[in-house]
């Protein structure tokens, strides 16, 4: 692990704060995103799967790119 990269828990901190943020905002820009989220899943969107990608194959299996903030602000963007 290089210097500053997240470790596993840190790794999993991240894409668990991204994935309730999109869960659980329950409003009308949080129903909107949900909604680019589920169709950007279903084109199997390489994005989508890399940042969310943790909660199934585990933080260490993934690059560190897959925890940026950059990746993650534009999920929830």
């Amino acid at each position: 692990m290089e210097s500053g990269e997240p470790s596993g828990c840190g790794r999993m901190r991240r894409v668990s704060t991204t994935f309730a943020a999109l869960m659980t905002t329950f409003t009308d820009a949080g129903r909107a995103r949900r909604a680019r989220y589920y169709e950007a899943s279903r084109e199997a969107r390489e994005d989508v799967q890399t940042a969310l990608g943790a909660i199934w194959a585990g933080p260490d299996r993934l690059p560190a790119e897959a925890f940026s903030d950059e990746l993650h602000q534009a999920l929830l963007a």
